[in-house]
């Protein structure tokens, strides 16, 4: 007589014999947190692994499917001129930007972090015909525009005002 033949999804756990025949198992099926090594032989079942678990500062690089392993990669490092504008998460990477320079018109009103850019405003601009810069911009610091001094009715301009200092008055004798 013919021997038993086992399933799609089975393996020949003992041979047939004259008196008994073939014993067919279920292969082994794999778990969702693990991948295939192996498929199931004719005498052998299907063989399964764990699959790797990415530590802390990597991030799945390749997905796994249902015969191969995951990837893991280490999450990217931003340079000195860079930020990181978008975090890593469990399967994708961390994203890098390159910082914002102010330019030589404008002030850092915020500076960068890691995880942020530089903020930077425009420079006010001193009114010339009725103000001067009374105190220098830094990066830091927006400058300050004052006033020109006006002269009283018992004065006269001793100095006029530049762009960086005010008018000087004298008393009229």
């Amino acid at each position: 007589r013919k021997p038993q033949t086992c399933g799609t999804d089975e393996y020949i756990s003992a041979n047939y014999t004259a008196t008994d025949d073939n014993v067919c198992t279920a292969a082994r099926t794999c778990t969702a947190a693990e991948y295939e090594v192996s498929d199931t032989g004719v005498y052998t079942s299907r063989v399964c692994a764990l699959l790797t678990t990415c530590k802390s500062g990597e991030f799945i690089s390749t997905k796994h499917t249902k015969t191969a392993d995951r990837e893991c990669s280490a999450i990217k490092t931003c340079t000195a001129t860079q930020f990181q504008s978008k975090a890593a998460g469990i399967d994708f990477d961390a994203e890098c930007s390159d910082l914002n320079k102010c330019t030589a018109t404008q002030f850092i009103t915020k500076d960068q972090t890691y995880t942020s850019d530089y903020v930077c405003k425009d420079l006010q601009e001193c009114d010339a015909s009725a103000e001067f810069e009374s105190t220098p911009a830094k990066s830091h610091s927006d400058r300050v525009c004052t006033g020109v001094k006006t002269c009283g009715t018992d004065e006269y301009i001793s100095v006029n005002y530049t762009a960086t200092e005010d008018r000087k008055s004298t008393r009229l004798n």
